[in-house]
């Protein structure tokens, strides 16, 4: 959530550049992103690999690549989706109100829903599976 504050804070300076033709703000958006992949690797690399080990997960490659794929792309997708509340909303206390609701929703949620099992007797909508929540994916709990 702290990208919130930052996309506020660089704000007014994208606004002059825009009013003076000068940068568009979506190239601005679309170089943050590019800028932030290689940064954010090596962060999150150094954390995988101490969690990995730390938890004590199988000791094969293949599944640590695999893990380290996982988090990588939630990571991305977190950070696109704070950048993208920022940029929607005018006020800051709106953006971050609506990314506490989105995170505490996206994390919470699934685990409140019943069981797969459950779900797939009673109704067959796709809504009611764990399974469909991305943080889900990257952080499998064993139920």
């Amino acid at each position: 959530m702290a990208e919130i504050t930052n996309s506020y804070a660089q704000r007014p300076i994208v606004v002059r550049h825009c009013q003076y033709a000068m940068l568009r703000p979506s190239a601005d958006a679309l170089a943050l992103n590019i800028v932030d992949i290689p940064f954010k690797f090596v962060t999150i690399l150094a954390f995988d690999i101490v969690l990995y080990f730390m938890v004590g997960l199988q000791y094969s490659a293949s599944q640590f690549f695999v893990f380290l794929l996982f988090t990588f792309v939630v990571n991305l997708a977190m950070l696109i989706f704070f950048r993208m509340l920022s940029s929607v909303n005018r006020a800051e206390p709106n953006a971050t109100l609506f990314a506490g609701l989105g995170c505490s929703s996206a994390l919470c949620v699934p685990y409140l829903l019943p069981s797969a099992r459950f779900a797939e007797r009673t109704c067959s909508s796709l809504l009611m599976r764990r399974s469909r929540s991305p943080p889900c994916f990257a952080f499998p709990s064993r139920r």
